[in-house]
């Protein structure tokens, strides 16, 4: 099953996952787990990335043409050569993040926040603890917590 098709069942955790040259044109992974996630030559224009954990995520080379990350986290993510033309970044964090060689890197710079006081939006912070709750075994009460979650954004 395809990334996109796992999203629409209700999965969000995709950390670690090897994307690279994914085609992930318009797709909509609003809140998704992507840290550390290999997107490296990706097409990603006019995906919805808004409220993404894309810490230390490799976007190298990346399609974000108009893409909407919105609050997303790119802490240390990797955007060297992406073309980010018209991409959307309010409130999306870049603390060292690169940045070299990005085209839209003026506009990235504009939206983004650079700060370590950064506190991730709501939708992040939720996606964050229904990992750890997997992570520490209890993926029953991470299911649930997911299958409210995903009820409540329809």
């Amino acid at each position: 099953m395809n990334i996109i098709d796992r999203y629409e069942s209700g999965e969000r955790d995709f950390t670690r996952e090897n994307l690279f040259r994914a085609n992930l044109s318009g797709a909509r992974l609003s809140g998704a787990i992507l840290a550390e996630t290999n997107l490296c030559e990706a097409d990603l224009h006019g995906a919805d990335l808004s409220y993404c954990d894309l810490r230390r995520a490799n976007l190298c080379g990346a399609n974000l043409r108009g893409a909407n990350l919105t609050g997303a986290d790119l802490t240390q993510a990797n955007l060297h050569l992406a073309d980010a033309t018209d991409a959307i970044f309010e409130g999306a964090c870049i603390v060292e993040a690169n940045t070299y060689q990005t085209i839209g890197r003026e506009r990235i710079e504009q939206q983004a926040v650079r700060s370590v006081d950064w506190t991730p939006p709501a939708e992040l912070r939720q996606a964050r603890v229904i990992r750890e709750l997997k992570e520490v075994g209890l993926a029953d009460v991470a299911a649930a917590v997911e299958s409210v979650a995903v009820k409540w954004e329809k």
